[in-house]
């Protein structure tokens, strides 16, 4: 299995030179930051995804983007049960413990034996789509002030439903795990090269 770790950040020289200093470049691969339409290559390259937050009250009260972008690709999600990260219990796998209990768990998902709550997930986070829910505050409010509800303009922006082209916007990190070993996306091998420059 190959970690895949894409995003930048202030630490990320540390990672890069820690990965180097202990022998791990055959198994870890440290992407930096890529383009948002190069995000949705490394999703479907990848077997599984972890979210981590650090039990701090930043995180108790964020929501993951990350996360949702995920379940929306169809990955099974490894993550600790920080903040909201709780709510989404049934269709994650989560652990209560420390970063072994997150490995533990990881090499588990990826061995196989999960019990397939993405399927789940992936439909839970079609109903997270802002354009619907935008949609039924706007006829909410224009029924209670008694307005006719604004109709959206067609144009080159405007496309929406099943065949949007809607990619996951890139995040700070995002972590996932290959194997090789999915039948509906590349390995992750095939996913497009990272941007030159960018360390």
């Amino acid at each position: 299995a190959v970690l895949t770790v894409v995003g930048g950040g202030s630490r990320f020289r540390g990672y890069r030179r820690t990965v180097r200093e202990r022998g791990l470049g055959a198994s870890v691969d440290l992407v930096g930051q890529v383009r948002p339409e190069e995000v949705a290559a490394y999703l479907a390259g990848a077997d599984a995804a972890v979210v981590w937050s650090t039990d701090r009250l930043v995180n108790r009260h964020r929501c993951s983007l990350k996360l949702r972008e995920y379940l929306a690709a169809g990955l099974p999600v490894v993550c600790n049960d920080v903040g909201e990260l709780a709510d989404f219990a049934t269709v994650t796998y989560q652990v209560s413990g420390g970063p072994a209990d997150l490995a533990a768990e990881l090499a588990r998902v990826l061995d196989g034996r999960g019990d397939g709550r993405e399927a789940a997930g992936r439909r839970l986070a079609t109903s997270l789509d802002w354009s619907p829910i935008v949609a039924r505050a706007a006829a909410e409010v224009a029924a209670r002030c008694g307005l006719t509800t604004p109709r959206r303009r067609p144009g080159p922006d405007a496309q929406h439903g099943p065949d949007a082209q809607h990619g996951p916007a890139s995040s700070p990190v995002a972590v996932s795990i290959a194997t090789g070993a999915r039948r509906d996306g590349p390995a992750l091998s095939a996913a497009p090269p990272r941007s030159r420059g960018q360390e």
